[in-house]
C-alpha cells in the first residue's frame, strides 16, 4: 500500500513497536490543552538530561546512554510510553497489589492514564524516572526505605533531598511525587490492616498461593477496608492529573 503512494498510519498500544535500541527514533506526541506537542531526544540530549538529574557524569556518556537503557528495559516497562502518569515501584509485590487496592477505591488506572511499572529493584527507579521524565511524563515513585536512610538517600541522590527519613515498620510517607515505607510495603500493610495475617492465611490456603507477590495481591483483592496510604496516594495522583 505504501509503495503505491498511500500514506498508512497505524495506531497501537503494543510495545512490540518500540525498540529500546533506537530511542533516538522515538517521538512522543501529546496534547497540552488544545496544543499538540512532540518530544524527541538525541543521545547527547538524553545524556545531558540524565546527568542534570543525578546520573554519575563519569559513567554517563552519549556513546553509552542508549545502550545502557536498551539493556535495562523490558517490554512491560515500555508500556509507560502509552501513559500520562507513571507509577514506578520496586518489584512484583507492589506491582500486583497496588492495582487491586486502587480498584477497591474505584480508582481506574486506565481511565486516569496511569501505568504501574515494575522497576525490578529500588536501584533502578531513578534510571526509569530519568527516561520517562525526559519525555515529559509525570512520574510517581514508590519504594521501601528498608530502615536504611543513608543507603536510600544515595540511591535517589539528585532526585530526592531530605533528612527526615522515617524508618518504622508501620510508617509511610506520601509526598507530591514520591512515597516510601519506613521498612517495606508488606510491613506497612500488615500494620495498617488489623486482620492481615488471618486474611493472608485464609486466601493462601483457599487458593493454594505460595509466593509473596501472590499472597499480597490476594489479600488486596479480598480486603474491603480503608488503608490511609491508598487514600493519600489517590489524592496525590489526582493533583498530578489536574496540574498535568
Amino acid at each position: 500500500m505504501c509503495e503505491s503512494g498511500i500514506q498508512v498510519v497505524i495506531s497501537t498500544h503494543s510495545t512490540d513497536f518500540i525498540d529500546a535500541e533506537f530511542l533516538e527514533g522515538l517521538v512522543r506526541v501529546y496534547k497540552v490543552g488544545n496544543t499538540t506537542k512532540a518530544k524527541q531526544f538525541t543521545r547527547d540530549e538524553l545524556c545531558s538530561f540524565c546527568i542534570a538529574s543525578g546520573a554519575p557524569a563519569e559513567k554517563t556518556t552519549p556513546d553509552n546512554v542508549i545502550d545502557f537503557y536498551s539493556t535495562k528495559l523490558f517490554s512491560d516497562q515500555l508500556k509507560g510510553m502509552f501513559a500520562e502518569t507513571i507509577i514506578l515501584v520496586e518489584g512484583a509485590t507492589e506491582f500486583f497489589a497496588l492495582p487491586e487496592y486502587l480498584k477497591k477505591k474505584e480508582y481506574s488506572l486506565a481511565e486516569h492514564g496511569v501505568e504501574i511499572i515494575n522497576c525490578r529493584g529500588k536501584d533502578a527507579i531513578p534510571l526509569f524516572w530519568r527516561l520517562f521524565k525526559a519525555y515529559g511524563y509525570s512520574c510517581y515513585a514508590i519504594f521501601d526505605c528498608d530502615k536504611k536512610p543513608i543507603d536510600t538517600a544515595k540511591v535517589f541522590s539528585g532526585l530526592i533531598s531530605r533528612s527526615d527519613w522515617v524508618i518504622g515498620n508501620n510508617e509511610c510517607c506520601v509526598e507530591k511525587d514520591y512515597a516510601f515505607f519506613g521498612k517495606d510495603f508488606e510491613s506497612y500493610f500488615r500494620s495498617a490492616i488489623s486482620d492481615y495475617d488471618k486474611l493472608e492465611t485464609q486466601v493462601s490456603n483457599e487458593y493454594q498461593i505460595t509466593t509473596k507477590p501472590g499472597k499480597t495481591k490476594a489479600v488486596a483483592q479480598h480486603y474491603s477496608g480503608r488503608v490511609a496510604f491508598i487514600d493519600e496516594l489517590i489524592e496525590q495522583l489526582n493533583i498530578i492529573e489536574i496540574l498535568g
